[in-house]
């Protein structure tokens, strides 16, 4: 064992040993590292998305159901790395990858559309490797309300406005709400409005909506409403806060409560213990036999415990030694919108009828005196700025005694918002100027919203403006630069008021107004030779539509319904119909019917909306022939078959649909991940997607577009007759 040390090493010192230890250690590493010397061979397998449920291919019926699926690696997943698409929308925000299983919900307000779904699922592993998965499905709602509330929380008294959202478009022939969750309706509407209800007493509140459709089926579903209980507002005043002892102060105190007030609890040496309290305690007196400077406390608690506590300079008792003057401080208006102008009066008594000599004036009651006379005690300021102020009056006297007072005045912020346009087509390059005028300096924040109140766009952030007009841009970019998807979007002014952030949202205060636009049709159409019937019509401003189709003179009101309280722009608007339902069944009007009749019901957005335009379209979308017969031969030797033609406005994934118009089973599904902007084609040979001949019959062609940022298009319908 020695000659072989000695061998290896020769004649060597421990440094060179340790040299060479170090460099055989280094090959080692390398030679492991390419997979050489025996060492673990390099991680080359990309990760495997297997699907749990649904399988993939079924019918979804739960327009919120949540899809799950396993993806295995050896190595270990990079979850920063996961990106989730839904017919080309981004979904990753929607997922959850916890333990190699990927869940993907949607919410309410992204719920699932009928047609077509398809998701793509791509993730590297720690190793980066590179794993993906196209996983199918279709969905076929069924009736399923949600009712949405705004606001959800606050203090009582709550005003709360209630929207029947529902998973279809179907044919909802009631909208039925149990505010009192005593298991019976209170309203049934027919139409599908906006409830109001306040509610004045705190408490979690169940809302329950139930919807029937004309079939007789019914779904329910609930909201759940959380009114707090806020204390007491309180005001405090003492008279006089001021004199020689022994001083006499009479306190009365001003107090309002939802529910009630309780007690009034009053400490008035401000050393933490009330020396008198009750539920008629509103006016209080006490004697100050001492000198000095006495800060009362008063505590007001309401019937449910709530409780505000109220320690401040309007109600401090400044007693002097025998003989001490006295003032009195007196302003006009003490609270109104600013900028507030307000007079000031200091009313001097002295026991010995000594003069004064000189008045000082605090009037923010930041400890330093803005003005001083030696004539007057009358004075004025104008308050800029919203809040609550204490001004202070100072006097002395011409023996060098001295006297002060305080007096409470409310600036209150005065706020006006207005847009430009409500509509933004972002194709068109257009943007919406936003105007607020503030009566007062504040600092302030101007946001943009989306429909599920998560902020996309900060205009302002937090800066201190003068009262004045002002002027902000919005071009429909989010906080990237990158265009917001098409949709409704709210604008906020956040602002600040001693120091507390206040939310101006006039979404809660507008909207709402009821129209029923008017409409222009072809008297006739014929769907299977390409002359669909063309329903136009305008709305004046922004709103959420509901539109469908009737009998007329049948007696049924409803038939079918395009759809919803769809958040739509001020414009011209266009629905293509060609008889079929929402399963793409082809309808009869019954017997005694006189045809059919459209129907439009539209309610404003608030104030502060607005409608982002930003999605592809389609449109002349055409089938030909009008009658297709896959077994006949065409001039080239090849199988006839169907050509859609339409107009792309930018390019996108095209989803191209087949259904059979008796049953509404799709027979055929084709997705085109690439399409450019302008003319385009696609085609149809007549069978299924698993390569089967169809029966003959009628079947509708559905084409819709989902461009690269995720903007989905309206879905065109083109009806062709099969026939072999």
């Amino acid at each position: 064992m020695t000659h072989f040390r000695r061998s290896l090493f020769g004649e060597t010192t421990g440094r060179q040993r340790a040299q060479f230890h170090i460099a055989v250690l280094v090959s080692l590493l390398l030679m492991t590292a390419c997979g050489g010397g025996g060492g673990l061979p390099p991680d080359t397998m990309a990760p495997v998305i297997e699907v749990v449920a649904p399988a993939a291919g079924s019918e979804i019926t739960d327009v919120v159901q949540t899809l799950t699926w396993r993806i295995s690696d050896a190595g270990g997943l990079d979850a920063a790395s996961l990106q989730v698409t839904a017919n080309g929308a981004d979904r990753t925000a929607d997922s959850v990858l916890t333990d190699r299983v990927l869940t993907l919900t949607p919410t309410p307000a992204s719920r699932w559309e009928r047609g077509p779904l398809d998701i793509h699922i791509a993730i590297k592993d720690k190793a980066g490797n590179s794993g993906s998965g196209d996983f199918s499905y279709t969905v076929t709602p069924g009736l399923q309300a949600f009712p949405r509330a705004v606001p959800k929380s606050g203090p009582a008294p709550l005003n709360v406005t209630f929207y029947p959202d529902t998973s279809v478009d179907a044919v909802v022939e009631s909208y039925s709400w149990d505010f009192d969750n005593d298991g019976t309706a209170d309203v049934t509407d027919a139409i599908g409005r906006a409830q109001t209800r306040a509610f004045k007493e705190p408490g979690i509140y169940t809302i329950t909506l139930v919807v029937t459709d004309n079939a007789g089926a019914q779904s329910s579903g609930s909201v759940t409403v959380t009114v707090d209980n806020a204390p007491p507002e309180v005001t405090a005043e003492a008279t006089p806060s001021n004199g020689a002892i022994p001083l006499r102060v009479n306190f009365t105190a001003q107090a309002s409560d939802n529910e009630g007030i309780a007690t009034y609890s009053w400490d008035f040496d401000g050393d933490g213990t009330a020396e008198t309290s009750g539920a008629t305690n509103a006016s209080a007196s006490h004697t100050y036999d001492e000198p000095g400077i006495y800060k009362p406390i008063l505590a007001v608690t309401d019937t449910l415990g709530a409780s505000t506590k109220l320690q401040v300079p309007s109600i401090e008792v400044r007693a002097g030694p025998a003989g001490s003057p006295s003032i009195s401080a007196g302003a006009n208006p003490i609270t109104g919108k600013a900028p507030l102008a307000v007079s000031f009066t200091a009313t001097v008594t002295d026991p010995e009828g000594r003069p004064a000599s000189k008045w000082w004036w605090d009037f923010d009651g930041n400890g330093t005196y803005d003005a001083e006379s030696t004539t007057t005690g009358y004075a004025s300021y104008t308050y800029t700025a919203p809040g609550e102020y204490y001004a202070r009056v100072k006097v002395t006297m011409a023996d060098g005694g001295s006297a002060e007072d305080v007096i409470r005045i409310h600036a209150l912020q005065d706020i006006t918002l207005s847009l430009s346009t409500d509509t933004v087509n972002i194709d068109a390059g257009e943007s919406s100027t936003i105007t607020t005028t503030l009566g007062g300096s504040s600092k302030v924040s101007l946001v943009i919203e989306n429909a599920a109140g998560k902020i996309v766009r900060t205009l302002v952030d937090g800066v201190q403006r003068a009262g004045g007009t002002y002027e902000d841009i919005w071009d429909g970019k989010d906080d990237h630069g990158k265009l917001v998807p098409e949709g409704q979007y709210r604008v906020i002014l956040l602002h600040e008021e001693n120091g507390e952030s206040k939310r101006f949202d006039l979404g809660l205060t507008t909207g709402g107004q009821q129209s029923n636009p008017g409409a222009t049709y072809n008297n006739r159409f014929a769907p299977f030779a390409a002359d669909p019937l063309e329903i136009t019509y305008s709305l004046d401003r922004a709103s959420e539509v509901t539109a469908f189709m009737g009998y007329l003179g049948a007696g049924t009101r409803r038939l079918f319904t395009f759809y919803h309280r769809k958040p739509l722009g001020r414009g011209t608007h266009t629905i293509l119909w060609n008889g079929e339902n929402e399963d793409g069944v082809m309808i009869e009007p019954p017997q005694g019917s006189r045809g059919f009749l459209a129907g439009f019901f539209a309610y404003t957005l608030p104030d502060n909306a607005i409608i982002v335009q930003n999605s592809v379209e389609i449109d002349t979308l055409a089938s030909a022939p009008p009658v297709l017969v896959p077994d006949a031969v065409a001039p080239d030797g090849s199988s006839k078959r169907a050509t859609l033609s339409f107009n792309l406005s930018r390019a996108a994934r095209i989803a191209h649909t087949v259904n059979n118009a008796e049953t509404g089973e799709i027979v055929y599904r084709k997705v085109y991940n690439a399409i450019e902007a302008g003319s385009a084609q696609v085609h149809w040979d007549g069978k299924t997607s698993q390569g089967a001949p169809v029966a003959p019959g009628y079947y509708r062609h559905g084409i819709s577009a989902v461009d690269a940022q995720g903007n989905k298009s309206i879905t065109l319908y083109a009806m062709q007759r099969v026939y072999y």
